[in-house]
């Protein structure tokens, strides 16, 4: 059916998507499946629009940290002092975007990343440390919690992380039967919030080596300097549909992940409370062949939080509070901070539109 104005006034919504690639931004389904609705429901309704990617992003909070002297964990005292969401890139920068009195403000780096840090520290504790003050060493019993802050759900969840103090790696546990998450939907946690953490104690499959802090580790962690857990990587898969309609396995998450990234650009918010992260259709204008639609800044957050983010009078509100320019963090490779500058600093046809970071 060609697409005509009339079917707007009636409701339907206009998709549009890469006319030469079934999966425009590289997720476990075609564009088909997408607009007409026949995937996981349990995907963010945002992915049902071909430019947006069904995208697990687990993270794993880290709750509290209880602290014994021996190894079996009893008389163990706990800590309840904790920090929120940290996000950090490759080159440990600190990114102030915007435009202001020396024109467009920006990161440039060939290989940005951004991985997800919690911490706990040590605190205040009103219950009896004494025999964890004196001990030579300590162990450590970690509560935590897995996040999905993306668009695409999860099963069998199954996170890699890291314990870190000052820098030196404590422990890398990978999760076991116990704490395998069964399914996690997208903006869901495990376990749901309202219920404790999970335990994480052991550094092995059998329970017999509990987490050690040396005496070194112990009197930093006690003086507060923070235990930190970083999400190494996440093992899990998609579910799809059959032609009945019932959800079966679809595959492994494990490298279509990557495919996603190599479509799309990665939009994080973070309102103080929550964070969410959103993977919208990225052109590739060095590939002639390359047919995704282009999307300015403005409309990709648009398409990212259809139900978050509206636009008045030109700005975009977040939840009825405006995003300035000058509150988002851009991190660009170098040939689109050159794109950037070119566009902004253009009055010719093509870009006299183009005088934000939103009209890109």
């Amino acid at each position: 059916v060609k697409w005509t104005d009339e079917l707007t006034s009636k409701g339907y919504t206009k998709f549009v998507s890469n006319p030469f690639e079934a999966h425009t931004v590289g997720d476990p389904y075609t564009d088909y499946e997408k607009a007409a609705r026949d995937l996981d429901s349990s995907n963010a309704k945002e992915t049902f629009n071909p430019l947006v990617a069904a995208f697990p992003s687990i993270n794993v909070g880290l709750e509290k940290i209880i602290l014994s002297s021996n190894k079996d964990l009893t008389n163990s005292v706990g800590s309840n002092t904790s920090n929120n969401w940290s996000y950090t890139n490759t080159e440990g920068a600190s990114v102030e975007a915007g435009i202001g009195s020396n024109g467009v403000s920006f990161g440039v780096s060939a290989n940005y990343q951004h991985s997800a840090t919690v911490g706990v520290e040590w605190g205040h504790s009103t219950e009896d440390t004494t025999h964890i003050n004196s001990a030579e060493s300590a162990f450590i019993n970690a509560n935590v919690r897995y996040h999905n802050v993306g668009t695409g759900s999860i099963y069998d969840v199954k996170p890699t992380t890291s314990f870190v103090l000052n820098d030196s790696t404590i422990g890398t546990i990978q999760a076991k039967e116990n704490t395998t998450a069964l399914r996690i939907p997208a903006g869901k946690s495990y376990p749901i919030k309202g219920q404790h953490g999970i335990s994480i104690n052991t550094m092995d499959d059998f329970d017999s080596r509990p987490i050690p802090l040396n005496k070194e580790q112990l009197n930093e962690f006690l003086n507060n300097q923070p235990i930190m857990l970083e999400t190494n990587q996440v093992g899990g898969h998609y579910m799809k549909k059959n032609e009945n309609g019932a959800l079966i396995p679809g595959g492994d998450w494990n490298g279509v992940i990557e495919q996603i990234k190599e479509r799309t650009a990665s939009i994080i918010i973070n309102d103080g409370n929550n964070i969410s992260e959103k993977r919208v259709a990225a052109k590739d204008y060095d590939d002639l062949e390359d047919k995704t639609p282009s999307l300015t800044l403005k409309e990709a957050l648009k398409l990212g939080y259809p139900d978050d983010i509206k636009e008045n009078d030109g700005l975009l509100y977040y939840q009825d509070r405006p995003i300035y320019e000058s509150s988002v963090m851009t991190y660009l490779d170098e040939n689109t901070a050159k794109e950037v500058i070119k566009q902004i600093n253009d009055t010719s046809e093509n870009y006299k539109d183009v005088k934000t970071l939103y009209d890109v």
